[in-house]
Formats: structure tokens, C-alpha cells, sequence
């Protein structure tokens, strides 16, 4: 089978290390070098045209977000299923009738399995000499 690209285009070249978690759970770190993409001195440049700014924030808009509608307190959080096996199913198929919801949920249950974060004192909450975190 022969690749025609991905969600970030075609790609030239890659390299990836795979990093264990404290967690016992793996992760991967990757760069990628994307065919056709400007050299960072013309991207430089771009970036103070308004165009490709509006361009850039869109897509942050469309792809990252700190936030999911569903996680405002912990026991809304806890209402939310949790199980191990989500990180290793298979998405929705796009053609599903319902496939908005179908994504909403598994995204949910993802973020809620693997990606919350609780302050700890001494983890991410560190004193200074003051005793202020």
C-alpha cells in the first residue's frame, strides 16, 4: 500500500523515540519534516502577514484545546467511563450516522483515562522558600 499523506500533508522525512511514563504507560516524542513546507526564515517572515496567522490559528483551533465540555468538576469527571482498553480501540468510522457523538465520547473517555492532571504538593505544586506554590 502506498501512503498519499496525512493530516499534516506528505511528509519527507521523520524521526520518533517512544519514552516511558512514570506511569508505566507509553509515549512518543517525534519530529517531523513536512515536504513543500517553507524553510523557519521564510515561516518567520509569514508570521507577521495577517493571513497566515488567521491560517495558523485556526488550525490550533481546530486541533488543540485544553478543555472538554463535561469536565467541570470531579464528580462530573467521575461520571465520565473509565476503562483501560479506550486508548487501544478503534475510532468511529466517519460514515457512521452518529459519528459526531460517537468521537465526542470516545475523546472524552480518552482525556479522562489518560490526560487529567491533579496538582500534588511536591510534584507540580513546589514550595518556595516562602512555603508559596
Amino acid at each position: 500500500m502506498k501512503s498519499t499523506g496525512g493530516v499534516l500533508g506528505p511528509v519527507s522525512a521523520y524521526f520518533g523515540t517512544v519514552e516511558s511514563q512514570g506511569r508505566g504507560s507509553l509515549y512518543l516524542h517525534m519530529l517531523i519534516w513536512l515536504k513543500h513546507a517553507p524553510p523557519s526564515h521564510e515561516i518567520e517572515t509569514l508570521l507577521k502577514t495577517n493571513h497566515f496567522r488567521e491560517k495558523v490559528r485556526r488550525y490550533i483551533a481546530a486541533n488543540f484545546r485544553a478543555y472538554l465540555p463535561g469536565f467541570k468538576t470531579e464528580e462530573t469527571i467521575k461520571a465520565i467511563r473509565s476503562e483501560d482498553s479506550v486508548t487501544w480501540c478503534r475510532p468511529p468510522k466517519p460514515d457512521s450516522p452518529n459519528y459526531d457523538t460517537l468521537v465526542t465520547e470516545l475523546e472524552r473517555r480518552i482525556a479522562r483515562l489518560k490526560q487529567l492532571h491533579k496538582c500534588e504538593v511536591r510534584r507540580c505544586l513546589v514550595p518556595d522558600k516562602q512555603g508559596y506554590y
